[in-house]
């Protein structure tokens, strides 16, 4: 899981309604806690990867890293995000 995961999901909390504080702090702990997520930083591979999609496939710079993440670890992303599963930048699961 991108670093950058942990960001969009605190920005979910505020820009959301119905999705408080305390539910990211449960689901941060959940992920942190397991010992099947890896977390993975914003490197500077991830950080080259992410600049170069381009703004009108994708504009959400924190979507773009998290894509970059997985692109860099050659995985699927798990997301139900339209943009990025309209996208054809990676395979998704959903």
């Amino acid at each position: 899981m991108s670093v950058a995961t942990l960001v969009d999901l605190w920005y979910v909390t505020q820009t959301t309604q119905g999705v408080s504080a305390n539910d990211l702090t449960r689901l941060r702990s959940t992920l942190l806690s397991s010992p099947k997520v890896d977390l993975h930083p914003i490197d500077v591979a991830v950080a080259d990867t992410g600049t170069s999609i381009p703004r009108d496939v994708l504009s959400d710079p924190w979507d773009r890293f998290i894509v970059a993440t997985a692109l860099a670890l050659a995985l699927p992303l798990v997301t139900r995000d339209e943009r990025i599963r309209g996208s054809a930048l990676i395979a998704t699961v959903w």
